[in-house]
């Protein structure tokens, strides 16, 4: 009869596809991190901001261009047209134009187009009544466009550029019609600003072409809080204040974004293959992928002194690492040893769980121009997260435990005998002792003596001279533990009449019919049982 095939054991069959799995996951391609220089040190703001991904946020900026007669009659909108278009010129090309024109009424709104197409939309603004100029509409109508514009992310800035030879001649019976910030419109505008400015970083610019009326000025003041130009009377002189207002602006998202990246850091993953049981057994020399992951959004993250504790890892390069937020985790080749051997009065060998930990020293190559640039600490995590593995398998290994020599065992069991003999033996010959003096007198007081106590266990009887009726006292104890240590044994004899009482220190009693009476000594003077 043909015996039936040996069927394999599991374990060895979990065990080879383990090992299967382990080399075609160390096969696989993986981004390396070994010897990563990382990004070069910002030089300027602008590098900083670039480096952190907001190099290409942009600025909005809102024109308001007054269209009335006046403005007309006095040349001025032939210089707006013009001195805006070399405004515009001076933007990056990532910002962003938008125009409003207005006159008694609001006009035509173009929204928010990129500079390069923004000069053209100057030449199609328009109004229906040019016979006056009302800004509180103007500024409300600026409102409006500003609130229907989506909120970038970060928000974009927004400028507010307000053109106008304005006096305080509107028609009466309109709103606005005076500016006051003390009006229930004017308050409502200003709260509305305000809404706005929780949301994205808004500023006021004005010209004031009426010489020396500065009502542009006030309207922008009344709604705004940030005017960076103050008084300006022409086109020209906003272009350094816009500019700086721009970087300022920007700066302070970059501040945001350096705040928001606050107590984060890297994480720390093994991949390991999926396997049949959940284990996966890294006894000896098994090859790895240790994946290092930013928690950060912008920063980019520097890890030195890469190590792992709770198992040998070789395959960890020397040189920092960097890992940045904005490109795949950083994966590392690495082979794992975790068998143990420990020695025990047992042997034999065990299965156990690793739990390598993987530590570093971790900051960003951004540290120095943050503090430099953006006046404020980069507040990362130093220790690197470590998570579970990925999938979520039990990394284990081989603990063997080598069975100790008998020999050994005795030796260790000789010295701790004698260790207790030696603490044993020492509480017994230094026990706790009562030192004192002993009164010792006849009731009536035809005898009188003093026994010395310096807490010996055992005093010699003493005889009792100078009595009528001879005999001896004999004093034991004064030493030993606890209370009885600190107790004395009297007995005494006085004419065949034989006693005894047992004295607590500083006590006094009556013992064949003589008075005693212990005395504690305030410091040793010498003497000693049978002295008197």
């Amino acid at each position: 009869m043909k015996s039936p095939a040996r069927r394999p054991r599991p374990r060895r069959l979990r065990a080879a596809i383990a090992a299967l799995a382990a080399a075609l996951l160390f096969a696989a391609p993986v981004g390396t991190a070994h010897a990563a220089a990382g990004p070069a040190a910002p030089g300027s703001r602008e590098d900083l901001l670039t480096a952190l991904g907001i190099g290409d946020v942009g600025v909005d900026y809102l024109v308001l261009v007054d269209q009335s007669l006046s403005m007309g009659d006095a040349g001025y909108d032939t210089a707006v047209r013009t001195e805006v278009k070399k405004l515009i010129d001076g933007m990056r090309s990532v910002d962003r134009v938008g125009f409003i024109s207005f006159a008694v009424q609001p006009g035509t709104q173009k929204k928010f187009v990129q500079a390069a197409e923004a000069k053209s939309l100057l030449d199609g603004l328009s109004v229906d009544d040019p016979g006056g100029t009302n800004l509180g509409l103007a500024l409300a109508s600026a409102a409006d466009l500003i609130d229907k514009t989506p909120l970038d992310n970060p928000p974009r800035p927004v400028g507010v550029v307000l053109l106008s030879d304005a006096r305080e001649d509107v028609p009466a019976g309109q709103p606005y019609a005076k500016i006051d910030p003390s009006t229930p419109e004017w308050k409502a505008l200003r709260a509305r600003f305000d809404k706005i400015g929780a949301q994205r970083d808004i500023a006021g610019f004005g010209v004031d072409f009426e010489q020396g009326a500065d009502v542009v000025y006030k309207a922008i003041s009344t709604v705004l809080s940030s005017i960076p130009a103050g008084h300006a009377k022409t086109v020209p002189e906003l272009s350094g204040p816009l500019q700086e207002w721009a970087g300022q602006a920007r700066a302070k998202q970059g501040a945001a974004a350096v705040d928001a990246e606050k107590g984060k850091g890297v994480e720390a993953r093994w991949i390991v293959p999926d396997t049949l049981d959940g284990t996966f057994d890294v006894s000896s020399n098994v090859p790895l992928v240790l994946e290092l992951k930013a928690t950060t959004a912008r920063v980019p993250v520097r890890v030195s002194n890469l190590a792992v504790s709770g198992a040998q890892v070789s395959g960890l390069p020397a040189d920092p690492v960097i890992v940045d937020p904005k490109a795949p985790p950083v994966r590392i080749n690495v082979t794992m040893s975790a068998a143990r051997t420990r020695t025990g009065l047992g042997g034999g060998t065990s299965t156990v769980e690793v739990r390598p930990r993987v530590t570093g020293t971790v900051d960003s190559p951004l540290g120095p121009a943050v503090t430099q640039y953006l006046n404020r600490p980069l507040a990362l995590a130093t220790d690197i997260t470590n998570v579970p593995p990925s999938p979520p398998v039990k990394l284990t290994g081989e603990e063997t435990t080598e069975r100790a020599s008998w020999m050994t065992a005795g030796i260790v069991i000789v010295i701790i005998a004698a260790l207790i003999l030696a603490v044993g033996g020492t509480l017994y010959v230094v026990p706790r002792k009562m030192h004192g003096e002993l009164d010792v007198w006849s009731y009536d007081g035809t005898y009188s003596m003093v026994v010395g106590v310096d807490g010996e266990r055992s005093v010699a009887r003493t005889p009792l001279s100078r009595i009528q009726d001879p005999g001896w006292i004999s004093v034991r104890g004064g030493q030993g533990f606890g209370r009885r240590g600190r107790t004395l044994r009297i007995q005494c004899s006085r004419g065949g009449n034989v006693g005894g009482i047992r004295m607590a220190e500083g006590g006094k009693g009556v013992v064949a019919g003589l008075d005693v009476q212990h005395r504690k000594w305030t410091r040793p003077t010498g003497g000693g049982p049978g002295t008197g």
